[in-house]
């Protein structure tokens, strides 16, 4: 894609591309904006000091040149052939494929991380089992999407190789529950015409798979259908894009920006440990943590001043172009995951870096209200913190509408019609065509709908911040011969004041309650002893105007979900 060197807040004709990495700074190329691009603006240009941002430290800029070799429009196809496995640790193709969702999977242990030998070509070839060289490994990728029918592919090229374009790590999404197998593509490309954030490479793949491991002498490659390729973030993905490969990145697994002291340490800590490390926070960059415990220390710390602590350690620029575009894109599940950081080693400044945007863009399934907007993220501590202050909550609205206007109709129209094609043509033929969860018909009448998305979400931040924020639900205990019910204040960002509805009852769904009370001016109930068993209790805030709000908390039961809902148990193992 070609990228549009636009500006939102700074400047609308010209930006400069500032990259800071090392002890050097670098100015980039000037662009000037098309037609097109200057129909979307109607502000009054700002003229840039061109010595400012030269001396400054925080505008890191992604090299975007990278992006103009990459076809939007195009299916690059991909051939792999499985070889059997003479290597102690790695495993046939089925084996690879064997692995099926269980309940309470620990995602965090890499022991479904099975790997089989391959020889990777962008071309077809007649390959000798008896005769053939592994130039890499296949094994399957993802949390959820590992139990997924059609499953997704990490291939990993050996280094002596050519690697493919420079990609030494690919990638390979299925994306089963992205209805119109575009959503990560949607995003990234939109990201890359955005300075105050980095993107990642992306590619539609059609995956062609022989498998020889199992010595049953198949002969012909295998359509494994479409899939999206993902540039690896890691240090060759740094430098890649002109940033600092020895510089500090990490990739949340589940970090709601608490300090976690019992997983968070220096690695002279004696105590240290990468693997618990890696529970909280993945290691992508340098494995000096002294600048990351330093931000939590001071993030956790409610003596100090919040705008203090995000100019002393955040670039407003990049935070605010990272929540406001999640936000608009409804990648709700980015809440504790799903989002990495990096800082180069001469600054003090954490960026965020996007990652994995299926869960956006959602044409049909609704969610519960919470999930939508700045709610969404009130349980992180970096955000909670900060939008409490009404001026940086003002800064966010005003983001959220520039942005809205950047992602216009006609601009995600057109990156859909380069994808159209691709899609269609691979999305109802075998074997996709037997996991597709829309048909043709829906396909064709649905399509550019998802156009409309970004203002459609627009609107729900808007009437969210209205509500008062989420919040979570104690467990019950017994003090003093009573069962005591408590939770969090429900935090009002325009000062409401703030009732509670309370409901008791031995159904997740609340019918037949055994208490109910309601206006509640307090988080408390007491209630006297109960007799043994399984209950469930829900907690909803309603401010003075009406505008309500559930409880953090959810249960799940098969698959009905409940919202607002806490399980407890009398008499038993909690």
């Amino acid at each position: 894609m070609r990228p549009i060197k636009l500006g939102i807040s700074l400047m609308f004709f010209l930006f400069i591309f500032v990259l800071v990495t090392g002890t050097t700074t670098r100015l980039e190329t000037i662009e000037i904006m098309d037609a097109t691009d200057l129909e979307l603006m109607d502000e009054t240009v700002n003229i840039v000091n061109l010595n400012e941002i030269a001396s400054s430290d925080f505008l890191v800029r992604e090299d975007q040149s990278i992006y103009e070799n990459d076809s939007d429009s195009q299916v690059y196809k991909l051939y792999v052939t499985v070889l059997p496995p003479p290597d102690l640790d790695k495993v046939t193709f089925d084996e690879v494929n064997t692995y099926v969702k269980q309940e309470d999977t620990d995602y965090s242990l890499d022991a479904f991380d099975k790997q089989a030998n391959i020889i990777f070509s962008t071309s077809e070839h007649s390959i000798s089992p008896a005769e053939s060289i592994p130039n890499g490994t296949i094994e399957l990728r993802g949390q959820t999407s590992r139990g997924h029918d059609q499953k997704s592919y990490k291939i990993k090229l050996h280094s002596n190789t050519q690697g493919w374009d420079g990609f030494y790590t690919l990638n390979l999404n299925k994306s089963l529950p992205d209805e119109y197998r575009l959503k990560n593509k949607l995003s990234y490309d939109l990201f890359e015409t955005i300075p105050e954030i980095v993107s990642l490479r992306t590619r539609f793949v059609q995956l062609h798979v022989k498998d020889l491991s199992t010595g049953a002498g198949k002969t012909n490659y295998e359509n494994y259908g479409l899939f999206t390729f993902i540039e690896q973030p890691n240090k060759r993905f740094l430098e890649r894009h002109g940033l600092d490969r020895n510089g500090h990145f990490y990739k949340a697994e589940f970090f709601e920006f608490f300090r976690y002291e019992d997983h968070l340490k220096s690695k002279d800590d004696i105590t240290y440990s990468e693997e618990e490390f890696g529970q909280i926070l993945e290691i992508r960059g340098s494995d000096d943590h002294e600048k990351l415990l330093k931000m939590l220390d001071d993030l956790n710390d409610f003596s100090q001043d919040i705008d203090t602590v995000i100019e002393k350690h955040f670039d407003k620029d990049n935070l605010y172009a990272w929540l406001s575009l999640t936000i608009l894109f409804n990648n709700y599940d980015t809440n504790a995951r799903n989002f990495m950081l990096y800082s180069p080693l001469n600054s003090e400044k954490w960026y965020f870096v996007p990652w994995d945007y299926d869960g956006g863009w959602n044409l049909y399934r609704e969610r519960v209200s919470w999930q939508y907007g700045l709610s969404n993220y009130w349980g992180m501590v970096l955000f909670n913190r900060m939008f409490k202050e009404p001026s940086n909550l003002q800064e966010l609205n005003d983001k959220i509408i520039e942005y809205e206007a950047y992602l216009s109709p006609s601009r995600i129209k057109g990156l859909l019609s380069e994808y159209e094609n691709a899609i269609y043509s691979n999305l109802f033929i075998m074997p996709d065509l037997e996991n597709a969860r829309i048909d043709e018909e829906t396909f064709k009448e649905d399509y550019y709908k998802i156009a409309d998305l970004p203002s459609k979400f627009k609107g729900l931040y808007f009437e969210g911040i209205e509500k008062p924020m989420p919040f979570f639900l104690g467990y019950p205990r017994v003090k003093e011969k009573q069962l005591v019910f408590s939770w969090d204040n429900a935090y009002d960002l325009q000062d409401d004041a703030v009732s509670y509805d309370f409901k008791l009852s031995k159904y997740p769904s609340m019918r037949n309650p055994i208490y109910t009370d309601s206006n509640l001016k307090v988080t408390e109930v007491k209630l006297p002893p109960m007799e043994d068993g399984i209950y469930y209790y829900y907690v909803k805030a309603i401010d003075a105007n009406g505008n309500e709000r559930l409880a953090f908390d959810k249960y799940y039961e098969g698959s009905n979900k409940y919202f607002g809902v806490q399980r407890f148990e009398l008499g038993g193992e909690n």
